[in-house]
């Protein structure tokens, strides 16, 4: 149990709030009552919403109630945002790692949904798919496909269309995370599959370090050219190269990696050029400028300032408007 769970536990204000909770049936008296207590507990409005949550678990008829008030106090107080955030991973986490079945941890995250509260933390999700698919099972690469594929049809009730607050997109990214972050042979191919079968490849950014270090640790270059070649392809219905340019950074940082693990990678870098030669996959000139500055011995160094890249004036260069860098 983390230090902060046991304040929110033993501090007077927050025992005698969580009573009104459970007492008030009007959550605007309610919330009036949370507000005055900031004289004395200047923490009570992100612990009142983890109470809140605790309360819907226990008495889920008082949902509703529970919604309108964590809505209205988030709507407030936007500074409380991040303060809550680490508190509810904190409390789910531990309640995810003592449950005891997939449903049981599939409530527990559509109950943070439905709350309107978003898990921004790595720990809580990487708990709750360690639950769901778990690294020892005894999988082929088509059970563990199908098993990754049901674990998202059951978490369709946290995405937006069904009133959560997930898109597709967020939803695939956290699985692929962890799934590549096993560092496992028959994970990184079964991933590698399911990009294949949805033709795109969702929220790179979170996930390209782990396929990285996946390529190295597992030295599947087919897998990760399989994956480099899916956001490719879907450059052309984006109308931009942006995914395609997050996903092909993790070659020049598993490069890096596999320096710092002291890691003979010239045949497997070997092995990848040849592939992305076969394909005619072309590189980000971004990427490939990082990948030669990486690669220290200079036969390679030269065959990657060889290997086809876009040109500066390809749309599959320009990054969308707005986005953040």
């Amino acid at each position: 149990m983390s230090n902060k769970e046991p304040a929110i536990m033993v501090s007077p204000s927050v025992m005698v709030m969580k009573e009104r909770l459970k007492e008030e049936t009007d959550p605007f008296v309610v919330t009036d009552k949370i507000y005055a207590m900031k004289a004395v507990d200047s923490k009570i409005l992100e612990r009142s919403v983890i109470k809140l949550f605790d309360l819907c678990l226990e008495r889920p008829e008082k949902k509703e109630y529970c919604q309108q008030i964590v809505s209205g106090l988030l709507l407030e107080n936007p500074y409380m945002k991040r303060a809550t955030e680490s508190l509810l991973s904190q409390n789910l986490t531990r309640r995810i790692k003592e449950a005891k079945s997939d449903s049981d941890v599939l409530y527990l995250l559509k109950s943070t949904s439905d709350l309107g509260l978003k898990l921004t933390h790595l720990k809580e999700w990487q708990a709750a798919f360690h639950k769901l698919i778990p690294i020892d099972g005894d999988y082929t690469i088509s059970t563990l496909v199908d098993r990754a594929w049901y674990i998202r049809n059951c978490m369709d009730c946290l995405a937006v269309k069904e009133g959560g607050v997930y898109s597709t997109s967020a939803l695939w990214s956290q699985i692929t995370k962890y799934m590549l972050s096993t560092q496992s042979d028959v994970f990184i191919k079964a991933m590698a599959a399911i990009h294949k079968m949805k033709g795109a490849c969702y929220g790179p950014k979170r996930w390209y370090e782990d396929l990285g270090k996946c390529l190295i640790l597992t030295e599947d270059y087919k897998s990760f050219i399989d994956i480099l070649e899916v956001a490719f392809n879907n450059c052309n219905k984006r109308r931009d190269g942006e995914d395609y340019r997050q996903v092909s950074a993790a070659l020049p940082l598993a490069v890096n990696f596999a320096k710092s693990e002291r890691d003979n990678i010239d045949e497997l870098l070997d092995n990848i050029f040849d592939e992305l030669w076969r394909r005619n996959l072309l590189l980000h000139p971004q990427v490939k400028e990082e990948l030669i500055e990486n690669i220290t011995l200079p036969m390679l160094s030269e065959a990657a300032r060889n290997l086809p890249e876009f040109g500066w004036n390809d749309f599959r260069v320009q990054r969308p408007t707005g986005l953040k860098r």
